[in-house]
């Protein structure tokens, strides 16, 4: 069965209000590669979800000729609706008379601002076939760039997204943070709803020490995939930064089964761990 014409390139964003950003995503008209799809434009969408994960409408927001670039203001591009929570919108790129295709790698760049201060932005993608099965998922990631202490935050935003629009399964999740030096500092459970936002205050988990700490986080599920954003807030200078991590296993070109394996085994082994 061909894959659904709005999930061959569609990302989903987080939209959070609560924390005073405005989001902007970039798109691109052309591949990559130079290579697939030479003249083909898009219909770019969203499609809007409400902080517990209702859809409330789906729009064309903007046509993006072969090409061509777009940036578009989406917190403006959302703002009749005034969520006041994090919540989730999924931009699409609909080919112009094309169904199906390979189009991978065809990302977006996502950007926090905070307005007349820093901005950040990082570039992520999503396959056409995400969480399409309920419970068939699963999801490890880690990252050292937890930064605390007076006037820094850091936030984790999972983003739980699926292309089936039946899709109606929370996600489990653990959050471990380690301290620099290697000792356990805060193990914290929870769930993330379908097509929300989970935003957790990692500043607020563990031991408060004095100044800026860096401590390291590892996050899983063991039955869906998610989307990890860390987002560093610096308060004194208004800064912004953002980071999409991937576990090393993504990078060593591992078949699928065997990286398969590996991810099982470490999501295993951390929900083993005990505060």
């Amino acid at each position: 069965m061909p894959a659904d014409p709005f999930h061959l390139i569609s990302t989903p964003v987080p939209l959070l209000p609560n924390l005073g950003l405005r989001v902007k995503v970039g798109l691109s008209g052309e591949d990559p590669g130079g290579l697939r799809h030479r003249g083909v434009g898009f219909a770019v969408w969203i499609t809007l979800y409400s902080p517990n994960g209702a859809r409330v409408k789906r729009w064309k927001a903007a046509d993006l000729p072969a090409g061509e670039r777009l940036l578009l203001d989406l917190t403006a591009a959302t703002s009749e609706h005034s969520f006041e929570e994090p919540h989730l919108a999924v931009v699409h790129r609909v080919p112009v008379g094309v169904e199906e295709g390979d189009f991978d790698m065809y990302r977006t760049m996502v950007q926090l601002e905070r307005p007349g201060r820093g901005s950040g932005s990082v570039i992520y993608e999503t396959p056409p076939h995400f969480n399409a099965k309920p419970g068939k998922g699963s999801f490890f990631s880690f990252s050292n760039q937890v930064v605390t202490g007076p006037g820094t935050t850091t936030f984790l935003a999972l983003l739980h997204y699926s292309v089936n629009p039946g899709y109606a399964h929370s996600a489990k999740r653990r959050l471990i943070l380690y301290n620099a030096n290697g000792t356990l500092s805060a193990v914290d459970d929870g769930t993330v709803a379908p097509f929300s936002v989970g935003l957790v205050d990692l500043s607020a988990l563990g031991a408060k020490g004095e100044g800026l700490r860096q401590r390291s986080a590892v996050v899983c599920s063991p039955d869906a995939s998610l989307i990890p954003l860390f987002i560093n807030l610096d308060e004194k200078l208004g800064g912004v930064s953002v980071e999409h991590t991937h576990p090393p296993f993504t990078y060593l070109g591992m078949p699928a089964p065997s990286a398969g394996k590996v991810r099982q085994g470490a999501i295993a082994h951390y929900l083993a761990v005990r505060a």
